[in-house]
């Protein structure tokens, strides 16, 4: 058809034809211009260079490699600083070559570095993960690791699913007996688990995630209160191996209320926070005379019952 004319519909055997020879001339036009690019005469386009990243494995962009590797830095980070002191890991090393190296040669480096140093290895069959997800996934069937000791988030993780497996088997009366369920039954409903920190309830499922940001928060709370005025961590309930659900439960409650609130200096009740303990404090007739507690700690104690409530919900 002619330019500016309406295209007629795409039907019949003369259209079909018609665009066999556009697709046939399509070809040997490419055809002729990598004949030329060969002998010399003309450039034609390639794949965007790629390079391995040392950190995590990944390929990507040579001319965005920058942006990828501070990304990757920070989120090495984030992981590493969730893990207990003794189990962290140093950011691996950047490969070191010279200005002359090749691409090829730069990728080899950098996956090597990737494969020794940012890998998870197993510790008893030795192979090597992309992270620790995986190599625990990777150890529950792994025979060379059952009698392999255990680090302190594989022994929370272990409480946990010992938890969860005996709340589950309980049957009926099980089901009802956990403070997260409304009705026996097994009727499906999410088992939770009170923690010994806040006090809240939370999903076994999660609750290594929640501990841990519980630990964080209060640390953070003590370290804004004067040093006297500074409590310890409220210490994780130790119960048998056959402890059920309710029995993990019970124990983690009792040391919520005895190290976890924050008690009247007058009348001796406990309060979820130092602000709320200040408030009943004003009205308290056995703490008339006494001092309140300090700003900082009432004011971090609030953010501690916040930030541990948005993962206990």
């Amino acid at each position: 058809t002619c330019r500016g004319r309406a295209t007629p519909p795409p039907f019949g055997e003369e259209w079909a034809d018609r665009a066999r020879a556009r697709a046939t001339r399509a070809a040997r036009c490419f055809s002729r211009r990598v004949d030329r690019a060969f002998s010399g005469g003309e450039h034609v386009r390639t794949m965007p260079a790629s390079v391995c990243c040392y950190i995590c494995g990944k390929q990507c962009l040579l001319s965005s490699f920058a942006i990828h590797e501070k990304a990757c830095i920070r989120a090495w980070e984030d992981v590493e600083s969730q893990k207990p002191l003794k189990e962290r890991r140093p950011l691996p090393k950047k490969p070191e070559l010279g200005a002359d190296a090749s691409l090829e040669e730069r990728n080899a480096a950098a996956q090597e570095a990737y494969n020794n140093e940012a890998k998870v290895a197993c510790p008893g069959c030795g192979r090597s993960f992309k992270d620790d997800a995986t190599m625990q996934r990777h150890r529950k069937g792994c025979s060379a690791a059952a009698n392999c000791p255990t680090s302190n988030s594989d022994k929370v993780n272990e409480f946990v699913n010992k938890a969860l497996a005996e709340s589950g088997g309980a049957g009926g009366g099980g089901g009802g007996g956990a403070p997260g369920g409304k009705k026996g039954g097994g009727g499906g409903q999410p088992k939770s688990i009170c923690c010994y920190i806040c006090g809240k309830q939370c999903l076994i499922s999660s609750f290594g995630i929640h501990e841990k940001a519980c630990i964080r928060s209060w640390e953070e709370t003590q370290a804004a209160k004067p040093p006297k005025e500074r409590k310890p961590l409220p210490r994780k309930p130790e119960v048998g191996e056959g402890a059920s659900l309710q029995e993990r439960n019970a124990a983690a409650q009792e040391a919520y209320n005895e190290e976890g609130k924050a008690h009247c200096p007058g009348c001796g009740r406990g309060f979820k926070d130092e602000a709320t303990m200040a408030k009943h404090m004003k009205g308290c007739a056995a703490a008339a005379g006494l001092p309140p507690p300090s700003a900082a700690g009432g004011g971090g104690a609030g953010g501690l019952g916040g930030g541990a409530g948005g993962l206990g919900a």
